[in-house]
């Protein structure tokens, strides 16, 4: 059993360093690739360069791509904070208190709604520029996607050789 909660603790440890440097993490093409969800959700500017970098958009469709992520950028910001302050109470834990146990399995609860909250709103405001786009475009930027994600997997791999 204690093996189990600390691995429970390293796991939840590890994804609240996540949210708390970076926000949710984006993992499709169409944000830029790995890092989207917190840094480059920041700059809406920096997304539509990414997207335009694989897909031509009209003036129209740029300029509500951008109004897309303006808007959900307090969003972003928000969830953001959150980790950095489930974060900082999981630092903040004395393994020495009496009801450790039960504060880490509330901030582990915290963190799960954190994932789940940042996995919806990624979902959302992809959504959102999907439906902006044509189903050419949107073909074509998730075949960018799907390139970027292969050389990925092919960097990792080969590291791990």
């Amino acid at each position: 059993m204690t093996r189990q909660r600390i691995a429970a603790a390293a796991a939840a440890l590890t994804l609240a360093a996540g949210l708390a440097m970076a926000a949710p993490h984006g993992h499709n093409g169409d944000w830029g690739g790995h890092r989207s969800g917190g840094r480059m959700m920041a700059n809406p500017e920096r997304v539509v360069e990414r997207i335009t970098q694989h897909v031509e958009l009209d003036e129209t469709q740029e300029q509500t791509i951008r109004n897309i992520l303006e808007a959900a950028k307090p969003e972003f910001e928000a969830l953001r904070e959150r980790g950095r302050t489930n974060f900082s109470a999981m630092r903040e834990l004395d393994p020495s208190d009496p009801d450790y146990s039960a504060k880490l399995d509330d901030l582990s609860a915290e963190n799960g709604q954190l994932v789940a909250d940042g996995t919806r709103l990624i979902g959302r405001v992809r959504g959102e520029v999907h439906a902006t786009l044509t189903p050419e475009q949107v073909a074509e930027l998730e075949a960018a996607g799907d390139r970027m994600r292969e050389r990925f997997r092919k960097r990792r791999g080969d590291r791990e050789q």
